[in-house]
């Protein structure tokens, strides 16, 4: 009940937050306040077990069935079957008199008995070998001018079977790649070695270029789809950045339709300039980023 009042309550604040009048109130986002945490909505989600009759209760009614008729005696012992054997009812309902029992507590049945959601037994199903893979964590300590910028990785190894944790120094005083994970690596560390001597050299929108760029070229064949930002400023809380890629608006990978709160959410393109969610230009007094002379001649050289 209360989580059904929840999911009603965000669906109309998600609603609200649309409407004339009220976009400069709310963001659509404030509707996750109502939203329970995984484990509360993992209770209210259980199944509540049913009160069920005991044997006596069950055999009590059995002996009290009227057995003058073969219907009656059928109805008895389809009753006595079911709490015998504990076959669906949709089994029970498709039995033929060829149907057999092999053992007074086992229950078999032919082709023509009905199976469950008419489906054929699936077929064993065989894990994914697990391998190595990473999580990244970041969080800043303090705020403003004396922030503090901090990193971790957890990285589980099936062949050890352990978790290892690890922090990364992290220097405050300028822009660089602190550390670049995953397959794709070699191609944004060597997409990154053509920003050096230029100005744009350790710079954020160096390192989006480089990733993003990567992307396009898609020589990784495990690495793709839509680029995914986020970030910690000075101030504020961790966010998600939208982002426009090849004339469309993702956020955190899925593309974003129709009418929405654009200013909710910085918006920024391959280019990591700061650009309008709603028509995907670039904001009054956004700074471009244009790539470095240097590299767009040796590109055009190529």
């Amino acid at each position: 009940m209360l989580l059904s009042t929840l999911k009603a309550l965000q669906a109309f604040f998600t609603w609200l937050s649309q409407q004339q009048g009220f976009k400069s109130r709310f963001s659509y986002l404030d509707a996750a306040y109502f939203a329970l945490s995984r484990k509360e909505t993992a209770i209210a989600q259980a199944p509540r077990g049913r009160p069920i009759p005991s044997i006596e209760q069950i055999r009590h009614v059995i002996l009290s069935m009227p057995s003058a008729t073969d219907i009656e005696k059928r109805d008895r012992a389809l009753l006595a079957l079911a709490i015998m054997s504990g076959a669906r009812a949709d089994a029970l309902a498709s039995l033929r008199f060829s149907t057999s029992i092999s053992r007074p507590t086992r229950f078999s049945r032919t082709r023509a008995t009905c199976a469950q959601n008419s489906r054929r037994p699936s077929k064993p199903q065989i894990a994914a070998p697990i391998k190595k893979f990473s999580v990244f964590h970041g969080a800043r300590e303090r705020d403003g001018m004396q922030s503090q910028f901090r990193l971790w990785q957890t990285s589980y190894s099936p062949a050890t079977q352990r978790w290892v944790d690890k922090e990364y120094n992290i220097i405050g005083d300028r822009s660089y790649f602190v550390h670049i994970d995953g397959t794709g690596r070699n191609m944004i560390e060597n997409s990154a070695k053509t920003w050096m001597g230029t100005g744009a050299e350790s710079t954020s929108r160096a390192a989006v270029w480089s990733f993003c760029e990567a992307l396009e070229r898609g020589a990784d064949p495990f690495s793709g789809g839509v680029p995914q930002i986020v970030g910690i400023w000075r101030k504020g809380v961790g966010r998600n950045f939208g982002v426009i890629w090849k004339g469309k608006r993702f956020l955190s990978g899925l593309e974003v339709k129709g009418e929405a709160v654009w200013d909710r959410v910085d918006w920024f393109n391959e280019r990591f300039e700061r650009c309008s969610g709603e028509t995907g230009i670039l904001l009054e007094g956004a700074q471009p980023q244009p790539k470095p002379l240097r590299i767009v001649r040796e590109e055009n050289e190529r």
